[in-house]
C-alpha cells in the first residue's frame, strides 16, 4: 500500500461520506477529515468504524494530520456548504503548496467559484469547481459529475472521476470536462433550475388530477407514461410517492403543503434575467415554491373566495390532452435550460458542448431521462432544439392540447403555473410581433430613451415629441 493518500475528502456530510464510500468501493487510496460542527463531532469515527476492514481508507481528526497524509500534488475534495467554502479554503492555503489541488464539490455559485480560482491560483494552487448531481444515492453508486476549472488539474484526477461516475448506454463515464472558471458550477446550477421545472410539472399534474382521481390512479397513470417516451427518474419517484402509505392513509396527505428551495433554483432565475435569457418555467416553480410557503395568507384568502365556494371543483382533464400538453411543457423546459446554458457558456468564452453535457445528465442524476438521451443527439451538432423540425412539429401539434388544460385549469381555479408560462412562453415565441413596440415607445416618452424604426436602418435610433402631433 502507499502510504500516502491519492485524495483527502473534507466534509463527511451525506453527500461527502457517500463519495468517499464510493471512492473507497473503488479501492483509492483515500483520507478523511471533517471540521469541527455541532451535531458532527463524531462524523470522522463512524466513517473510520464502516470501513475498518479496509487499510486505504485514512481517518484524521487533526486537520495537519491530514494534510500530511496526502500524496504530491495533494488533491482535495470538499463537500461543504458554499456558505463556508472560503473560510475552509482559507484555513487550508497556508497548510497547502504550489500546485496542490482543491476541488469544491459543493453547489457553490459559479461567480464565487470563480474569484476563489483567481484567489487561488494568485497562491499557485489550482482550483476545480464540480458540480455533483445524483443525491446521496448517486454519491454513493454513481453520480453525474460537472468539473470545471483547471484543465491540468482535471487531467490529474478525470480516471478517478471515470471510476466513481455513473455510466451512459454505451459504457462512458457520466462526466466531462465542462469548461474554464466556474462553468462547471454553473451547468450544475442550471441541472437544479431544469429539475424545479420539472419537479413542479409533476406537482401540478397531480394537483389536477386529484380533483377526480385518487392517487392511486394517478400513480397508475403515471407508471403508464413512463414506459414510453416520458420516462424519467422524476416521473418514476412521484408515482412512488404516490403510492406509499402510512397504515390505510397515503402519506402524501400528511406532508405539508410547504416547499422550500436552496440557492441554485433562485440563482437560475437570477442568472437567466442577467443573460436576458426568458426561462420562464423554472422561474415558475421557484415562485410556486415562495407562494407555497404563503400559508396563513392562502388559508384566509381561500376561505373568504366567493367564486370559489365548497366542492365548487370537479376537473375532469381529457388525459391524452394532458399527455400532450406534459410532453410538450418538458421540451419547452429543457430548451430554455440548455439555451440560458449556451449563452452563458458564449459571454464567459467556456465553449461547453451542450451535446456532451446532455450525455452526462442521463444517467447518475436527478433529470435523467428519454427526453435528455434524445438530446445527446439532437445537440450533437447544433445547439438549439428548436432547429429540430421533429421537435418543432411534436410542439406545434401539442400547442392545443396544452391550451385546452390551461383553461380548464383556470376556469375551475386549480393554479398551474408552469404549465400556464409555458403556453404564454410558446404563444409569445410563435408571434411575428409582439406588443415591444409600446413599451419601447412609453419608454421614449418619459424617458426619452429612443427607439428604432422598422422602416431606416436598425442601428439607427430616434427620439418624438409625443406631446405634439407634428
Amino acid at each position: 500500500m502507499n502510504s500516502k493518500s491519492f485524495i483527502g475528502i473534507y466534509g463527511l456530510g451525506v453527500m461527502g461520506k457517500n463519495l468517499a464510500s464510493n471512492l473507497a468501493g473503488k479501492n483509492y487510496p483515500i483520507s478523511v477529515y471533517n471540521r469541527s460542527a455541532k451535531g458532527e463531532e463524531d462524523l470522522v469515527k463512524q466513517f473510520a468504524a464502516q470501513h475498518k476492514d479496509k487499510d486505504q481508507v485514512l481517518a484524521f481528526d487533526q486537520i495537519n494530520d491530514f494534510i500530511d497524509s496526502l500524496d504530491f500534488p495533494r488533491k482535495i475534495l470538499l463537500m461543504v456548504p458554499s456558505s463556508v467554502v472560503e473560510e475552509v479554503i482559507d484555513s487550508l492555503t497556508p497548510l497547502m503548496e504550489k500546485d496542490d489541488i482543491l476541488i469544491d464539490g459543493g453547489n457553490s455559485h459559479y461567480q464565487q467559484t470563480e474569484r476563489l480560482g483567481s484567489k487561488l491560483a494568485a497562491q499557485g494552487i489550482k482550483f476545480l469547481g464540480m458540480g455533483v448531481s445524483g443525491g446521496a444515492r448517486g454519491a454513493l453508486t454513481g453520480p453525474s459529475l460537472m468539473p470545471g476549472g483547471d484543465l491540468g488539474s482535471y487531467q490529474l484526477v478525470e480516471k478517478m472521476l471515470a471510476d466513481i461516475a455513473a455510466t451512459d448506454t454505451q459504457g462512458k463515464p457520466c462526466v466531462t470536462y465542462i469548461g474554464s472558471g466556474g462553468a462547471g458550477h454553473f451547468v450544475k446550477t442550471l441541472h437544479n433550475g431544469i429539475e424545479y421545472g420539472e419537479m413542479q410539472l409533476l406537482a401540478e399534474v397531480h394537483h389536477l388530477l386529484n380533483q377526480s382521481m385518487s392517487h392511486q390512479e394517478i400513480a397508475d397513470l403515471l407508471d403508464q407514461w413512463n414506459k414510453t417516451d416520458l420516462n424519467s427518474y422524476l416521473l418514476g419517484a412521484t408515482a412512488k410517492i404516490l403510492r406509499k402509505k402510512e397504515g390505510e392513509h397515503h402519506l402524501i396527505d400528511f406532508i405539508e403543503d410547504q416547499a422550500s428551495s436552496k440557492g441554485t433554483g433562485v440563482w437560475s432565475s437570477t442568472m437567466a434575467m442577467e443573460a436576458g435569457e426568458p426561462a420562464t418555467i423554472m422561474t415558475a416553480a421557484v415562485f410556486a415554491r415562495h407562494t407555497s410557503f404563503l400559508k396563513s395568507e392562502r388559508l384566509y384568502l381561500s376561505v373568504n373566495n366567493p367564486s370559489r365556494p365548497e366542492g365548487f371543483r370537479n376537473v375532469k382533464i381529457d388525459l391524452f390532452a394532458l399527455e400532450q400538453a406534459y410532453r410538450m411543457v418538458r421540451w419547452l423546459n429543457h430548451h430554455q435550460g440548455f439555451e440560458l446554458i449556451r449563452k452563458k457558456s458564449e459571454q464567459q468564452g467556456w465553449n461547453i458542448h451542450l451535446g456532451q453535457l446532455s450525455r452526462i445528465w442521463t444517467n447518475g442524476c436527478i433529470i435523467k431521462s428519454k427526453l435528455m438521451a434524445s438530446c445527446v443527439d439532437l445537440l450533437a451538432t447544433q445547439d438549439n432544439l428548436f432547429r429540430d423540425q421533429k421537435i418543432l412539429n411534436l410542439l406545434f401539434e401539442s400547442r392545443t392540447s396544452l391550451a385546452d388544460v390551461v383553461i380548464k385549469s383556470v376556469k375551475s381555479q386549480v393554479p398551474i403555473p408552469a404549465f400556464s408560462t409555458a403556453l404564454q412562453y410558446w404563444d409569445a415565441m410563435t408571434e411575428k410581433r409582439s406588443s415591444a413596440s409600446i413599451i419601447q415607445a412609453q419608454r421614449d416618452f418619459f424617458g426619452a430613451h429612443t427607439y428604432r424604426r422598422t422602416d431606416d436602418d436598425p442601428l439607427r435610433t430616434h427620439h418624438t415629441n409625443w406631446d405634439t402631433n407634428d
